[in-house]
């Protein structure tokens, strides 16, 4: 099949498959918002061909949101223009950029663009909008509270000409929220000023800034603040109040321990206007331990106080920072503090006791397994002086399990450790760590370590342990196998718990964990390919690990982190991980290209090789920057409209990986693998959407020379070739020597004498023009040519040269071999060619 006629057939195949999605699909110009909690605000998507795709955010502003919420029938005034993905990413096509709408249009597409498909975008540019509902309307100074839970808290944000916007945090404070409290039907005592977005940024205008109430004010807008519009501020800076409701939960100063193992230890939080929240860990020490512990009715002394969200991060508010308890106070907020909802703080810093209760003990030096789904395997705590606490995974190595499980008496097999709080963190003291045991210890504590509850650890870093299950036939906790490959270095990847295979989740799977896989079953690590979506099939039983996060240099997957414990996952085996792993003996080079499925060998799929397989491209952003890239790396001639750009499998749909997706070449890198987005295994994309490519086929080998418009094969102008293209010689500088050369390589005889004809006697040629440049070596007499592109303005082809051979038949050069009288042209007599003269070879030996 011809270039052309295959061309036709692409074309032709976009069309029918883009008219049968729209008759089941969507109208060209419709409109939907995506992505937002109602159907007035959401990411834009406009549909063209049958599929919906994004818009570019560049040059996106209201007159632009007001033609959307228009066409949506939704009311043009108050529309706000969104940038940057605010409501998520899109995907698929990006169709408009640089949009330029006078604000009255009917319909989006009638705008001003740069064309449909023509952009510069990623879909972290994806345009979004906010409208209002038809009808809508709020009178200037009208206040809301928004993001909140409840009525009585939120983010302020105020009316002005129909449209609500926020107010910045700069001097916010309690006095300014009693003023929003008041005006929202809540009382003004209790009212509590809340900065930093604290209940998430607003979209719009930023109306106040620098307000300053005394607190009596009927409204906000009687407040001193520096005027409608004028600010200095970003939505980070939102103002937030929470209010006190007319039927608190809680008093204010109540305290509670959430998320602790006991009632005697948690989180703490404290009540102010009915609501919970937490306290930041600065300066948070044994005092301020004391008073909680005393006011939940639990012994004072032994109490103990844990920061770094010790026992979980909370929600809500952080009420109070830099607490300085003397130790002997009733209540917590009796104690000296910044103020009310004044802090630095992040939920991580969340502050934690550990509260002594007279009725719980536990055997002084005994150990557990915690959180596992067997009495074999779970994090390890260990008690002392009657407190469960964890033990550092700092050199917590196999033996030390081992030294574990035996104390549990679980000792026929093979103990494995396992890091960073596997099956989850623990609560309390850490007790122990750099344990260094020998194995022959009867109990943890004979192990040396650095000293009781002497550690630089977070529970994040608790160690934990398999203990060995007695089963017949059970695979080794820890192994590692690749099942459903076609070859042995490729599969879905399954992992080995206490006798039984089961899967990965492919959240957060990448190279670093594929790397440790493939060096764990002992293949090369260098070049590991991670693939998920079940790309080796969904396979059966448990799903052990979720959200692996390997550094890559790990000697097995069980030291890599996980965010969940084992077998806690949000999967289903249609996210089973896999890996590629790099073949031990190579059968194409990592960024190898080849065309497959062409009638000629200039067009074809594009396959791309990856650890010595070969894999395909997905079409997504696929057009002329990437075909250019693979002509040129195949060899072929590469100008602007000879590199053909093809999609939706065209050359037929291939198997195997799909390797590459949205490459965004700029068109001028020598490999694929050289562009912006090369990231082999990240796809979203099936064989259907395979990339093609047609090439420009080279017209002739370079170094090639020939003679052209002459009579006969002895006579003509020269032409040599070049970069894949004839071009013609200049006659200046061109020699009888030079001619001889070139009759020689033409016809592949000697020859006696060789005319030169200058001044384009056999016709003007075209294509470039060069310099012969021959050389020779004075030691072998062997000659080659090296020519060279002449610019425009040193030669013309008027002054094209030619040549006229003479063939002296007698003639040959010492050397020359030649079969004679066979029947064809690999056979016959040998004859030798000694001072001008052909001979015979004898056959002795």
């Amino acid at each position: 099949m011809s270039s052309c006629s295959v061309l036709a057939y692409v074309l032709l195949l976009a069309a029918c498959v883009s008219a049968v999605a729209a008759q089941g699909g969507c109208s060209d110009g419709e409109l939907r918002l995506s992505g937002g909690s109602n159907e007035r605000e959401g990411r834009v998507e406009i549909c063209f061909g049958g599929i919906w795709g994004t818009i570019c955010d560049d040059l996106w502003d209201s007159s632009e949101a007001e033609v959307v919420c228009r066409q949506l029938g939704l009311a043009t005034s108050g529309a706000i223009a969104i940038t940057r993905a605010h409501f998520g990413q899109g995907t698929g096509p990006i169709y408009l950029d640089n949009m330029e709408c006078t604000g009255a249009e009917s319909r989006l597409e009638r705008c001003n663009h740069q064309g449909v498909g023509s952009h510069n975008c990623g879909h972290g540019e994806d345009a979004s909008v906010f409208c209002q509902a038809l009808g809508f309307e709020c009178e200037d100074g009208e206040i809301r509270l928004a993001g909140g839970d409840g009525a009585n808290e939120g983010r302020v944000e105020i009316c002005f000409n129909n449209q609500f916007g926020t107010i910045c945090d700069d001097d916010w404070d309690n006095l300014d929220a009693a003023v929003i409290c008041y005006q929202q039907g809540f009382g003004r005592e209790g009212a509590i000023g809340i900065r930093r977005a604290h209940f998430g940024p607003g979209i719009g205008n930023i109306y106040f800034d620098d307000v300053d109430c005394s607190g009596t004010e009927e409204n906000i807008t009687a407040c001193e603040h520096r005027g409608v519009n004028i600010h200095n501020c970003g939505h980070t800076e939102d103002a937030s109040v929470l209010c006190r409701p007319t039927m608190p939960a809680c008093s204010d100063g109540d305290i509670r321990l959430i998320n602790g193992r006991l009632d005697s230890e948690g989180r703490v939080e404290i009540c102010f206007n009915g609501r919970w929240g937490t306290i930041c860990d600065d300066q948070w020490g044994p005092e301020e331990a004391r008073v909680v512990c005393r006011q939940q009715g639990y012994m004072a002394n032994g109490s103990r106080a844990l920061g770094f969200a010790d026992f979980g991060q909370g929600e809500g508010p952080i009420f109070l920072d830099n607490l300085a308890c003397r130790g002997d106070e009733e209540r917590l907020q009796n104690c000296t503090h910044t103020g009310i909802a004044f802090h630095n703080c992040g939920h991580l810093e969340d502050a934690g006791v550990v509260c002594v209760d007279p009725q719980f003990n536990c055997v002084n030096e005994s150990v557990r397994l915690v959180n596992g789904s067997l009495p074999t395997e779970g994090r390890v705590e260990v008690c002392i002086n009657n407190h469960w606490g964890t033990v550092c995974d700092d050199s917590f190595s196999n033996i030390d399990a081992t030294v574990v499980c035996n104390q549990l008496n679980f000792r026929e097999g093979k103990a494995v450790a396992l890091p960073r709080s596997f099956f989850g963190p623990g609560k309390g003291v850490i007790w122990f760590d750099d344990t260094g045991c020998l194995g022959n210890e009867t109990t943890l504590v004979q192990c040396p370590h650095r000293g009781l509850g002497i550690s630089n650890c977070r529970h994040a870093e608790d160690a934990n342990v398999l203990c060995p299950v007695t089963m017949e036939g059970a695979c080794e906790n820890g192994a590692v196998r690749l099942m459903n490959g076609t070859v042995a270095n490729e599969g879905r990847v399954e992992l080995c718990f206490n006798g039984r295979w089961g899967t990965i989740c492919d959240d957060d799977w990448d190279s670093d964990d594929a790397t440790v896989i493939c060096r764990q079953l002992g293949l090369p690590g260098e070049g590991a390919l991670a693939v998920g979506g079940a790309f080796f099939e969904q396979g059966e039983g448990p799903i052990f690990l979720d959200e692996v996060e390997c550094f890559g240099n790990e000697t097995g997957i069980l030291r890599c982190i996980s965010v969940d414990i084992l077998g806690t996952h949000n999967c289903a085996h249609t996210e089973d991980a896999g890996v590629i792993c790099p073949a031990l003996v190579k059968t194409c080079e990592n960024g190898d290209v080849r065309l497959v499925n062409g009638g000629t060998e200039h067009e074809g799929r594009v396959e791309i090789c990856a650890n010595s397989r070969w894999g395909t491209i997905c079409d997504d952003s696929w057009n002329s920057n990437e075909a250019r890239v693979v002509c040129r790396q195949l060899g072929f001639i590469v100008e602007e409209t000879n590199a053909i750009a093809v999609g939706l499998a065209a050359f037929g749909a291939g198997t195997g990986p799909i390797f590459l997706d949205d490459l965004r070449c700029t068109g001028g890198e020598n490999s694929l693998l050289d562009c912006p987005n090369a990231i082999l295994g990240i796809q979203n994309c099936q064989h259907n959407e395979d990339a093609s490519v047609l090439c420009r086929a080279r017209a002739c080998t370079d170094g090639a020379v020939r003679l052209a418009d002459g009579v006969g094969q002895g006579s003509g102008r020269v032409e040599v070739c070049i970069g894949g293209r004839w071009g013609t010689v200049c006659d200046q500088s061109f020699t009888t020597a030079d001619a001889n050369f070139v009759c020689g390589l033409v016809l592949n005889t000697t020859f006696s004498t060789a005319k030169v004809a200058r001044g384009a006697f056999f016709g003007e040629g075209s294509g470039n023009l060069h310099s012969f440049n021959r050389q020779c070596n004075p030691t072998s007499r062997k000659c080659q040519h090296n020519p060279t592109q002449l610019p425009l303005d040193q030669c013309s082809h008027e002054r094209d040269v030619g040549v006229f051979c003479q063939v002296n038949m007698s003639s040959c050069e010492t050397g020359g071999v030649r079969l004679v009288e066979g029947r064809n042209d690999n056979e016959g007599r040998v004859e030798v060619c000694l001072n001008n003269q052909w001979g015979t070879v004898c056959d002795d030996s």
